[in-house]
């Protein structure tokens, strides 16, 4: 979240109920881990209130994702790592959202982290 958090205010692991709009939420889930890497699999919502905007806020969220290559540097935890690899396991893509007042764009990427 720290390196998507350059360009986005409101961003966390999770969205509630009031929470300000356009939002982005990034969740890991799945991936392993040892003694020197890191393998997170991370499903990343953009929310807007429209579906043009929603799409648009996925697209400049899944260039800056596409933008990681390797030794790029991200903070994790308070942990930084160099990217080895990212892959876009999912683009960018409508998925219904139980309030209807907004629409969600998801995709997912696949890291590796190599401690720095």
């Amino acid at each position: 979240m720290a390196y998507l958090g350059q360009w986005y205010s409101d961003i966390a692991a999770e969205r509630t109920i009031g929470d300000p709009i356009p939002f982005i939420v990034v969740k890991r889930v799945t991936g392993g881990e040892d003694m020197i890497s890191d393998y997170p699999v991370l499903s990343i919502h953009s929310f807007h209130e429209d579906y043009t905007s929603a799409k648009d806020l996925s697209i400049d969220v899944h260039t800056h994702m596409k933008a990681l290559t390797p030794k790029t540097a991200v903070t994790v935890n308070g942990i930084t790592y160099n990217i080895d690899h990212r892959c876009v396991d999912e683009s960018p893509h409508e998925v219904d959202y139980e309030d209807k007042t907004m629409r969600r764009f998801v995709a997912r990427y696949e890291l590796v982290l190599r401690l720095k």
